[in-house]
């Protein structure tokens, strides 16, 4: 080997040695700094304010209705949910209930909207433009509401052998509403459809006194005859399966 091949042969070795150790301190500092700064971190644990405030408060000054959670307790102690949506410089206004199975907390936000006609259930429009004052429950055992829940739960009677049915629920919801809604007139109406139009017919079963209108449309009323499940006690497929 003459002395510039040697030259050459020295010139590589070093530089693959070079890489090596390059690329050796590469490999230590991504084994060593992540742990350093992880620990770094954990130093400043506590120190850093956080950035979830401990109260957080919708801002509602440019809503035109306000709206109110309730638990109103029945006759046999259990508590339903309600809420009450009010027209903002309401008087003397009329209440239009729904009680429902199908979550009043999302019947009451159709859409999330300052505009109280938006966010109910588009049925509510016409009330809404009226000024009526907009009034959702949950019924017992569901979402919000205590006490158990029974699938279209019988009158009190030979097949309910409790003291409490929808009747005496919307009984005694309109008895609190009319006591603890200073904007009503004290009149009050109940409205709904399928499931809801079922609770807004028994609301008629020894109706409150002040419960003036029922307008119930599609009723959930007879499952073994015509409604959803049977036809005169033949099952019903259709719309079993999607």
């Amino acid at each position: 080997m003459d002395e510039t091949q040697l030259q050459r042969w020295s010139y590589r070795s070093a530089q693959r040695q070079f890489i090596e150790l390059a690329a050796y301190a590469a490999l230590s500092m991504c084994c060593v700094i992540p742990g350093s700064l992880h620990a770094g971190v954990e130093s400043l644990t506590g120190t850093l304010p956080s950035d979830t405030p401990a109260t957080f408060n919708v801002q509602t000054e440019s809503f035109d209705y306000v709206k109110r959670e309730e638990m109103v307790p029945m006759r046999d102690g259990v508590k339903l949910k309600i809420f009450i949506l009010v027209p903002k410089g309401a008087t003397n206004a009329p209440m239009l209930m729904t009680r429902t199975p199908y979550n009043a907390s999302a019947r009451v936000l159709r859409f999330n909207s300052p505009h109280l006609a938006a966010a109910v259930p588009q049925m509510n429009d016409t009330a809404v433009a009226a000024g009526y004052i907009i009034v959702y429950q949950d019924v017992r055992g569901k979402y919000g509401s205590e006490g158990d829940y029974v699938m279209t739960r019988p009158l009190k009677g030979p097949l309910n052998p409790t003291d409490v049915d929808h009747a005496t629920d919307t009984y005694d919801t309109i008895e609190w509403l009319v006591k603890h809604v200073p904007e009503s007139n004290g009149r009050v109406g109940t409205l709904g459809g399928s499931y809801e139009g079922f609770t807004t017919v028994l609301s008629t079963v020894r109706p409150h006194p002040a419960l003036k209108a029922a307008v119930p449309f599609a009723p959930m009323v007879d499952g073994w005859v015509g409604d959803d499940w049977f036809h005169n006690g033949a099952f019903r497929q259709d719309g079993t399966l999607g």
